[in-house]
């Protein structure tokens, strides 16, 4: 039985490569079945989300391309919008557990922390908002220093 992996990706170069080299040690052998996937935030406008989608689009591509020339098959999710990428990730999960094929764990990549302003709130990073919403388990690795 193969794990299946869902590696979100968040369209930087940095993320891209991270996520073709997780997504290649991962799958080689054909030890598990990747799923790349990337987010876009909602647009004020039809022309903003078409290059948004665009550059999703030219992300996962990319990542597809290499993980070809390298043997290892992927699919391709085109994007998951949503105002909370965690919301917009917990749909993707919950209709690939649907379709019996439910993920064994989702890599992601974390930027370095920034520092907050000592009086504004405090919502965390994306990476820390999935680790905790997530029903399956989460493999943050970090992205820059």
């Amino acid at each position: 039985m193969h794990c299946q992996i869902l590696v979100l990706i968040d369209c930087s170069e940095e993320s891209r490569r991270l996520a073709a080299a997780v997504a290649a040690q991962f799958g080689a052998h054909n030890l598990c079945r990747v799923t790349l996937a990337a987010n876009i935030s909602p647009s004020p406008s039809p022309e903003i989300r078409g290059k948004k989608v665009r550059h999703a689009q030219e992300a996962l591509e990319s990542i597809y391309d290499i993980l070809l020339g390298s043997g290892i098959m992927a699919r391709r999710r085109l994007v998951l919008e949503s105002s909370d990428p965690v919301t917009g990730l917990r749909a993707e999960i919950d209709a690939a557990k649907a379709a019996e094929r439910g993920y064994d764990f989702i890599v992601l990549g974390a930027h370095h922390a920034r520092i907050e302003e000592f009086d504004a709130p405090c919502r965390g990073s994306l990476a820390d908002q999935v680790i905790r919403r997530s029903p399956v388990p989460v493999l943050v690795l970090p992205l820059g220093g």
